[in-house]
């Protein structure tokens, strides 16, 4: 499958439906009170799947797709989420990693390569011995020191979300799995 590489524009504000990468996320009220977050959790980025359609990806094509690290406990969470109605969530309000309280607005760029390194969702993950191409899918994949990544750029990690491609069809995102992986 194709990836889509995925590039970084800091802005002050965007829109609460558009795709963004750290800063503030906009999530459903009701997420609040569901307790469904640990201290830790650092919002990594939204994706309106919406912005999708026309690079033809696999999947839903409505709704917001969020994704979240704990590195304290290492690990990842991804959330699905159709509300139409969303608040702006000042999430990542501590001064342990640099830039992640800015907002950057998401810009999607197809690409053909099968192995490439870089911020990307979808495609082949790279560095990933456990990953089973007939089962399994890459929805994200953080690579720190990609160009344009402004978290933890000062480390050499690789930050991949993986799905089931069983669950990927069902909408089923509570089994992904983070692998943190670190260059040699």
């Amino acid at each position: 499958m194709n990836s889509l590489l995925i590039n970084f524009v800091e802005c002050k504000e965007l829109p609460c439906h558009s795709s963004r990468y750290l800063g503030t996320p906009a999530i459903p009220e009701k997420w609040l009170d569901e307790d469904i977050f640990d201290d830790d959790d650092i919002f990594i980025c939204q994706i309106n799947l919406e912005e999708l359609i026309e690079f033809n990806v696999p999947g839903k094509k409505e709704g917001m797709l969020y994704f979240f690290i704990n590195l304290e406990k290492g690990q990842g969470k991804v959330l699905l989420s159709n509300e139409a109605k969303l608040l702006k969530v000042d999430f990542n309000d501590y001064d342990k990693y640099v830039n992640i309280d800015k907002n950057y607005k998401i810009n999607f760029e197809p690409n053909s390569e099968v192995y490439i390194d870089g911020t990307k969702l979808f495609g082949t993950p790279v560095e990933n011995n456990d990953f089973n191409s007939e089962e399994d899918l890459l929805l994200l994949q953080i690579d720190t020191l990609h160009d344009n990544n402004v978290f933890m750029n000062d480390k050499d990690y690789i930050f991949q979300f993986i799905i089931k491609k069983t669950d990927f069809a069902k909408n089923n995102f509570s089994n992904t799995k983070l692998y943190i992986l670190t260059k040699i």
